[in-house]
């Protein structure tokens, strides 16, 4: 099914598993009851330039957009490209929810919160986006 999304038009997908992959990192969306779900390259299909997160899925129906990124080990870098997306994006989706998923390839110790991921948490305490989930190599979730 052909869909708007933002200013383009995109094929929304209803795959019972639906992958963003990059470098041996993976998100995996499991897509139980075959929902249209928009899945985006962002950082080719949407946003050209500047700082941008690599993918988003948009669940057509519910108003829910998944902000994904993958990375190495710069976790910090990783909230920076999801703040910067969403803050491209959020004044066309007013009534979305946005739920950031970040795979990065290994964890720092010890664990100290960088300056992005502080800016972040003020974003969300504002009621702006849904919790993270940060996971190692591979995140897997139902939508």
């Amino acid at each position: 099914m052909k869909t708007n999304f933002f200013w383009k038009q995109f094929i929304s997908i209803n795959d019972k598993l639906i992958v963003c992959s990059e470098k041996g990192r993976k998100y995996i969306a499991i897509n139980k009851g075959e929902k249209d779900i928009i899945k985006i390259h962002v950082d080719n299909e949407l946003i050209t330039s500047g700082e941008r997160c690599d993918y988003a899925l948009n669940i057509c129906n519910e108003k829910k957009v998944y902000l994904i990124e993958l990375k190495g080990t710069e976790k910090d870098h990783a909230y920076a490209q999801i703040i910067a997306t969403y803050e491209k994006i959020k004044d066309e989706c007013k009534e979305y929810e946005f739920y950031p998923r970040i795979v990065i390839s290994k964890d720092s110790y010890p664990r100290i919160k960088g300056s992005n991921e502080k800016r972040f948490m003020q974003i969300q305490k504002r009621g702006m986006m849904k919790s993270v989930i940060v996971r190692c190599n591979v995140l897997e979730e139902s939508i």
